[in-house]
């Protein structure tokens, strides 16, 4: 069932050379979109993938939970795909951030940003909705610390992702464009920018195959970074992926065993340009690049070491300290 396996990728896009449009506008890196990509509809595809009920407790949940409170426990009790579901299900109501891609200081878009923040709070974000909100001062050290990634965040008075956001999307969108604005400045973005090679295409097909291999032994956002051919050096994009599932040939009358045949891949995305819209992106085996849109694109796994400090702050905060010896 395709509504099980449902997927999420947020498409960022990162410009680098400036582009003056206003604060809401649509960016130009992206064409509009109001609908999502369709699936194959011509070829004998069918989709398979990994059961999504997995109850394995999320990254860094281990160890004797009885002296945390029930507050803490419920939140540490989180498996992936309790992180995942609310973007891959709920994107416009609960999972998403509110609004889009903010231009930033520079008018630059802020993409990589948008979506490291998304995964930021997906992870460390501990709502407490029976709480009272937060003051202004309050949620800017609520987004101050989720930016940082080096701790749990409680955010009392909200139930989800998207209603904080919305309430705080002027003190967000500004904090998200610093964000960038810093990335630029520091380097730290510069030399992830780049063009497309013929190696990065002939190397597709096994960057795919890790991701899935990735993705079904641990189902996480990992954050891609794509670059284009048809793009300049200093263009960029963003997706953060939440799963990928592989397409299979169609069984035939003649030959029931073709539909064991895995002849590519079917990535479902959120573009945080339109948050709260699914789409999807087919890739089949021979392809040298993804196409959203007339866009040519090649995947790079980047910010990994994100996830490794999202695992040390859950480690730290649902791991009962020992006990003092006497």
């Amino acid at each position: 069932m395709i509504v099980n396996r449902l997927a999420l990728l947020a498409l960022g896009c990162l410009t680098l050379t400036v582009t003056n449009y206003a604060q809401g506008a649509e960016p130009e890196c992206l064409p509009k979109r109001t609908v999502a990509v369709p699936l194959p509809t011509d070829v004998g595809y069918f989709l398979d993938g990994p059961d999504l009920t997995d109850t394995t407790p999320a990254i860094g949940l281990h160890g004797n939970q009885v002296a945390l409170s029930p507050e803490r426990r419920k939140f540490c009790a989180r498996t992936d795909h309790d992180i995942l579901n609310p973007m891959r299900m709920n994107p416009a109501t609960e999972g998403a951030i509110a609004f889009r891609n903010p231009s930033g200081p520079l008018h630059t878009g802020s993409c990589w940003s948008h979506t490291r923040f998304q995964r930021s709070i997906a992870y460390l974000g501990n709502f407490q909705p029976e709480l009272p909100k937060p003051t202004e001062q309050q949620a800017a050290k609520i987004i101050s610390d989720l930016i940082s990634m080096n701790k749990v965040v409680p955010i009392p008075g909200f139930a989800n992702v998207n209603e904080f956001t919305r309430a705080y999307q002027e003190q967000l969108s500004s904090a998200l464009g610093n964000w960038y604005a810093r990335c630029l400045f520091t380097g730290d973005c510069a030399h992830r920018a780049g063009d497309a090679s013929s190696e990065d295409q002939s190397s597709l097909r096994n960057r795919m195959d890790h991701l899935s291999n990735r993705m079904f032994s641990h189902p996480q956002m990992i954050f891609l970074r794509m670059k284009g051919k048809a793009m300049g050096w200093t263009d960029s994009h963003s997706w953060l992926l939440l799963n990928i599932t592989p397409l299979r040939a169609k069984p035939e009358a003649d030959n029931p065993l073709a539909g064991l045949t895995k002849t590519g891949y079917v990535l479902t995305i959120v573009d945080p340009n339109y948050p709260s819209l699914l789409q999807t992106v087919s890739y089949s085996y021979g392809d040298t690049s993804l196409r959203l849109d007339g866009d040519v694109l090649l995947p790079h796994e980047d910010y990994d070491d994100d996830l490794t400090d999202f695992d040390d702050a859950l480690t730290k905060y649902c791991v009962p300290p020992r006990p003092k010896k006497k």
